[in-house]
């Protein structure tokens, strides 16, 4: 077996794992999850290489568009470089330790096209807020909406990344490096405080 067809054995293994464990709190918090804090800025990056990560990934426009009351947030430019970047690099590194079979170079062209779809993910990435609603694009390339009113719950990944929480159970995975972070990130404390206040006002909060 080569080198190549390990590591991406890997790949697939763990996210088998990672993704339906998602849904499990603990499980997040054992990856680096934690609660949405405004006075902890998570994503910054603890060793050298992430703090570069993270200085080129926020570089760009640091205001949200705004037009006719619709706040949209795309990824910035830094982010649309850096993962540019990274995956050329990953896919030129996978390149040289070579492929020793067929069926290698099956599972490469495989990786290569979810990279180009990531890729694709971050260039295209879409966030709107408008009156109580807020407007993403997900995963799949869907637009999708929920009522800001309804979210029950933020966190933050170690990237700084959002994992909104809504109480339908809807979940949605925002990216940290936005045009306007700091704007998105005021509306969803914002949004939270006021959700909390009420549910425990009308006694209907579950804890």
């Amino acid at each position: 077996m080569s080198n190549s067809l390990m590591f991406l054995q890997l790949i697939a293994i763990a996210l088998v794992i990672y993704i339906p464990f998602m849904r499990f709190r603990l499980f997040r918090k054992l990856v680096g999850f934690a609660d949405l804090n405004p006075n902890n800025d998570r994503g910054n990056g603890s060793g050298f290489e992430q703090r570069l990560v993270h200085i080129i990934a926020k570089a760009g426009k640091d205001r949200a568009i705004e037009q006719d009351g619709v706040l949209t947030f795309r990824c910035t430019l830094g982010m649309k470089t850096v993962t540019i970047a990274l995956i050329g690099l990953l896919v030129y590194q996978m390149m040289i330790l070579g492929f020793s079979s067929p069926m290698d170079m099956f599972y490469f062209v495989i990786f290569l096209g979810a990279c180009l779809y990531f890729v694709s993910y971050v260039l295209i990435f879409r966030l709107q807020i408008y009156d109580s609603e807020i407007v993403w694009i997900d995963w799949f390339l869907r637009e999708r909406s929920h009522d800001l009113s309804q979210l029950f719950n933020v966190e933050q990944d170690s990237s700084g990344g959002y994992r909104l929480e809504f109480q339908d159970g809807k979940t949605a995975y925002i990216f940290r490096y936005v045009e306007g972070h700091g704007i998105l990130k005021d509306f969803l404390l914002a949004a939270l405080r006021i959700n909390r206040s009420t549910e425990i006002a009308t006694g209907e909060w579950a804890l």
